[in-house]
């Protein structure tokens, strides 16, 4: 299987059965198995909801971080905030914002961690766009 099969898997031994134990045990699976760092990420990000383990979580999404060529900086950050990394959420948003040179820019980036369930990234975005309007 591949990991994202097994955090499949995992959401529903946990959600759907109240399984948590063999939830753990898959989520075990998909950390020895993943091929790329979003794979690993992905993982990171499934442990806090499914096993209350933001720490863990955390520092699965830094080991993604690391080995990523860059790619998904958004998806990163949204894990990040979803397990609760702030630190890490607002560093990865402060790389992919150094960039922006338009309100729309902003806008997008906030609507798409928004829609990734990532409300606290968003906010974080849309406070820097505030300090790109000052400069304006």
């Amino acid at each position: 299987m591949e990991p994202s099969e097994y955090v499949q898997s995992a959401n529903f031994h946990a959600q759907i059965l109240g399984d948590l134990s063999n939830s753990a045990e898959l989520l075990e699976k998909a950390e020895d198995a993943w091929f790329t760092a979003m794979e690993f990420a992905e993982v990171g990000n499934a442990c806090a909801p499914l096993l209350s383990d933001n720490e863990k979580a955390s520092s699965l999404i830094r080991d993604a971080v690391e080995e990523s060529s860059g790619g998904d900086l958004i998806t990163l950050a949204g894990y990040a905030a979803n397990a609760g990394d702030g630190k890490l959420a607002a560093s990865l948003i402060s790389q992919i914002i150094a960039k922006f040179n338009r309100f729309a820019q902003f806008q997008e980036l906030a609507e798409r961690l928004t829609a990734a369930g990532s409300a606290a990234a968003a906010n974080f975005a849309f406070r820097s766009a505030e300090g790109y309007l000052e400069s304006v």
